[in-house]
């Protein structure tokens, strides 16, 4: 049975990843007119990218964490100038959406996950540079 590590670092990515779903689910449904135009193959993509970032920010990878928290960014600041003003809820809510995963990519416990090596991560288990011998 998989169990869902327990640290905040952890929590915040599972709860990124959640509102990437609802993102997709919120654009198929009540934000329909922000991607009827797009096949949602893509959206799926997007996904697939942003868990494979996740995953990889979990193993502590600043490079993962820039390149999420570009492509987020990114994305927000094209569906607020590219949405005609005033902007319609519809456009509000999926940018609060975009805007809390940026959030949640800028605390502390995701920060400080990402600042500890390895070597602190894997305290008091065998060195995988020694041999045994």
């Amino acid at each position: 049975m998989f169990r869902m590590p327990q640290s905040p670092a952890a929590l915040i990515i599972a709860a990124f990843l959640i509102l990437d779903a609802l993102i997709i689910v919120y654009t198929r449904t009540a934000g329909a007119s922000l991607d009827s135009h797009q096949p949602i193959g893509g959206q799926l993509v997007m996904l697939a990218l942003h868990t494979g970032l996740a995953w990889r920010i979990w193993h502590r990878s600043p490079v993962a964490w820039t390149i999420l928290l570009a492509l987020t960014s990114i994305l927000t600041i094209l569906i607020l100038f590219g949405a005609s003003w005033p902007w319609s809820p519809l456009v509000l809510g999926f940018a609060a959406m975009l805007a809390a995963q940026i959030a949640l990519l800028l605390t502390p416990a995701i920060r400080h996950h990402l600042r500890q090596t390895r070597a602190n991560h894997w305290v008091g288990s065998p060195s995988l540079h020694h041999s045994t011998l």
